[in-house]
């Protein structure tokens, strides 16, 4: 059916005013000044009724005085009286009592300019339903939670009804909002954890109680307030008294007590407190500060960094390279000051004491040793653990603060909100819907942050379906040996090891028996190519019903196959370290099949012990965490925007090559400062425990990275201009993981490692 009241347009809008105008303070000022909208009003000349104004709670001080003096400039423009229109104000956060409505009816008198008599103040009464008479006046006790539990919704309401304490409870609740503490203690409950989880569960039994159809017995709101965290601070004092006989107290713990909101000194030993960072690479922890110098002295400070807080970004990885130079932004480096870590204590830092007014050098029984991680070449922090060098001088580009958002909060939380939420009532005839239909609305005061929430939350409603769906294929496209046949063969091969011993002419027999259970045994991986896991999306009901119309809608001009790519593109466009993904779990993994025709390692990797199956792993680590982690990929700039990541695709040069594009990624070479700092580089030197400063071991990595580069180099690509990129769909095929290493930093796993360091 066409939608009957709605104007698509604003020359109709004009042409022919409707009788009903929704608009807001901003455009109804705009419509009385504009030419172009005076049609509007010559049409409308003394037949304005009613103005009705919405949230006339927001409306204070000069906001109102000015909406006072628009509406009387409304009237006049269109020809009314005061007493010919009648003002409607509503709003859903008004207060109770004779003074709230003497104040209320003042206020739309004012805006009106009619006589605070004329008046009407207009609430909402809650209607509590009458308990049935039969259960009532009973004096029953509380049944236990697993016998109500066995109740039918009707049984359950007469047990509960009949018990006094639960009436009172009722009576509590029905009148206004209780704690949790204030409902136990009618019950006379201890307030321990146990008991309140015991009386979430009786709440939920009670909204679950009803008498017939339509007469629950206590139909509930929940009011959950949790906040973000905006950091971490922690005290520089090691020998803190606040960290003993708490988990902090340990020797891995380099500082003192951890607070939860921003203070300049400790309450437990009066030290200094500084914010908490992690290194992106690594994890390790560091406390950030600058070094400033008052009165001829240097004194330790915060840091202080000027760069608005985006809550949308704080668990978004960082994913500048190594080649991010210096006339790139800096727009989050510190205002004043110089930068430093204080660090855990080590050979490789800066010792130093400091009081617990923050004086650098300080002597004295109140003095404390610190060490501090200072700037190197170029301006640039290094991780004291990892030995990763911040992208950018002057920034924290590689070590972020330990912060939670609203909406990483929100995005966790709402999945499972949804789960005890009542399924939607559907027809047999009906397809099932995701999670059985079940519904939530949410709601904020900021628009934007409203559309940005939901924006996040259906992509990954999206990616998880495509996630499950892909995993959950695989799986069952995997095959696997009757379990009833194994045990078979199992007897089979018993019987023969007792007959071989009697006759040795069976050993070869009984060998063949082994070998066959060994085989049965062990997985047979489905591998997909990419087209095939395209076509595997495509011929799932549920994708093409709830997954292709919403992108096909918001992509404007992708065809549904496309719209199946993109959903691979963004979970295989690179790997992420810490974000969720198909890879990060171990669900799934990317196979390189052109890795296994590589016959033997190279001779400077043999003559440091690196079989060939290691040279394999090492290759794979390179293509997921390097080029992967460049987005040297083929993805379609079209299709990128859709995919979340605000990068564009980059491309490879080879060794020796110069960048002349800032999309450009040259292969790194240890022969230079940049390339040293690269991560690949870093890699190589850990594995093989080498010196990235030492010329003879420089020499060894260069040979290891060109080795590098000729065995990738026939996985990769051509484009214009002799670059070099990752063809993923023609390149990788798709399996589930059997086995898988799990990183003790990021928490992740990784279906390959290379000797089980890098």
């Amino acid at each position: 059916m066409e939608w009957q009241s709605e104007v698509v347009g604003r020359d109709v809008l004009r042409e022919d005013p409707p009788p009903i105008l929704v608009t807001n303070a901003t455009m109804l000022e705009y419509m009385l000044v504009r030419n172009v909208d005076r049609p509007i009003i010559d049409q409308s000349q003394g037949k304005l009724r009613w103005i009705v104004i919405d949230e006339a709670h927001s409306y204070l001080g000069s906001q109102a005085a000015e909406l006072t003096l628009l509406l009387r400039r409304v009237l006049l423009a269109f020809g009314c009286q005061p007493d010919q229109v009648h003002f409607i104000a509503t709003s859903a956060t008004i207060g109770s009592g004779e003074y709230a409505k003497h104040q209320l009816q003042k206020f739309l008198a004012d805006i009106a300019g009619v006589d605070p008599s004329r008046v009407t103040v207009v609430t909402g009464e809650r209607e509590i339903p009458e308990l049935r008479s039969e259960f009532a006046g009973q004096h029953l006790p509380l049944p236990q939670p697993s016998t109500l539990q066995q109740m039918t919704p009707d049984e359950r309401y007469g047990a509960l009804v009949s018990c006094p304490q639960i009436r009172q409870m009722r009576k509590r609740l029905a009148t206004s909002a209780a704690r949790l503490t204030d409902l136990m203690s009618i019950l006379k409950w201890k307030e321990s954890p146990q008991d309140r989880l015991n009386m979430l569960a009786l709440l939920d039994l009670c909204a679950s109680a009803r008498h017939g159809e339509n007469e629950p017995f206590l139909p509930l709101r929940g009011h959950f307030f949790q906040r973000g965290q905006p950091g971490l601070w922690v005290c520089s004092n090691a020998q803190c008294e606040g960290r003993v006989g708490t988990c902090l107290d340990a020797a891995e713990w380099p500082f003192g007590a951890v607070f939860t909101d921003r203070r300049e000194h400790c309450s437990h030993c009066g030290y200094p407190v500084l914010e908490l960072y992690q290194c992106g690479d690594c994890g390790e922890e560091v406390l950030a500060a600058t070094q400033v110098c008052e009165s001829a002295e240097d004194w330790l400070r915060p840091l202080n960094v000027t760069e608005d807080v985006d809550e949308f970004q704080l668990d978004i990885e960082d994913l500048l390279t190594e080649e991010e130079t210096e006339n790139e932004a800096e727009a989050n480096a510190p205002s004043i000051g110089l930068r430093r870590l204080v660090v855990a204590r080590g050979s490789d830092q800066s010792n130093d004491t400091l009081s617990p007014g923050g004086l650098l050098g300080a002597t004295g029984d109140e003095a404390i040793n610190i060490s501090l991680q200072l700037p190197g070449e170029g301006g640039r922090l290094q991780c004291p653990r990892c030995g990763g060098e911040e992208r950018r001088s002057l920034s924290m580009s590689l070590f972020r603060p330990v912060r939670i958002g609203a909406p990483f909060l929100l995005q966790t939380a709402i999945p499972e909100l949804l789960k005890y939420l009542p399924p939607k009532k559907t027809r047999s005839s009906d397809h099932p819907l995701p999670l059985q239909g079940r519904n939530l609305l949410a709601f904020t005061d900021s628009r934007q942050g409203t559309a940005r929430i939901a924006a996040r939350l259906q992509q990954e409603s999206e990616r998880n379906y495509v996630r499950s769906l892909l995993y959950h294929k695989l799986g069952e496209l995997t095959e696997s040996s009757n379990d009833t046949d194994l045990k078979e063969l199992e007897i089979r091969i018993k019987g023969l090891e007792e007959a071989a011993q009697v006759n040795s002419a069976l050993l070869p027999v009984l060998e063949e028996h082994r070998k066959k259970l060994a085989d049965n045994q062990s997985p047979q991986t489905t591998i997909l190519s990419w087209n095939e896991a395209v076509d595997l999306l495509m011929g799932n009901p549920g994708f093409n019903r709830f997954v292709i119309p919403p992108l096909r809608e918001l992509t404007l001009d992708l065809t549904d196959r496309r719209v199946a790519e993109l959903c691979l593109w963004r979970e295989f466009m690179f790997r992420p370290k810490n974000q969720f993904s198909l890879e990060g779990m171990g669900l799934v993994r990317l196979n390189y099949p052109e890795l296994e025709k590589i016959a033997k390692a190279p001779a400077a990797l043999c003559h440091l012990g690196v079989n060939v199956e290691e040279w394999r792993d090492f290759l794979q680590v390179v293509l997921d965490i390097i080029v992967r982690g460049w987005k040297a990929v083929s993805i379609p700039r079209d299709m990128l925007r859709w995919t979340g990541y605000l990068d564009v695709p980059s491309v490879i040069l080879p060794p020796g090559q110069q960048r002349t594009g800032w999309e450009q990624h040259g292969w790194p070479s240890a022969k230079n400062t940049m390339g040293r700092r690269s991560r690949l580089i870093r890699l190589i030197a850990y594995a093989f425990q080498l010196d990235t400063e030492n010329e003879i071991h420089q020499e060894l990595i260069e040979e290891i990275i060109n080795a590098i580069w000729s065995a990738l180099k026939p996985l990769l690509s051509v484009s214009e201009g002799s670059t070099y990129y990752l063809d993923l769909p023609r390149k990788v095929q798709v399996s589930v993981v059997h086995d898988a290493w799990l990183c003790p930093v990021t928490r992740r796993l990784l279906p390959v490692t290379f000797k089980a360091r890098v």
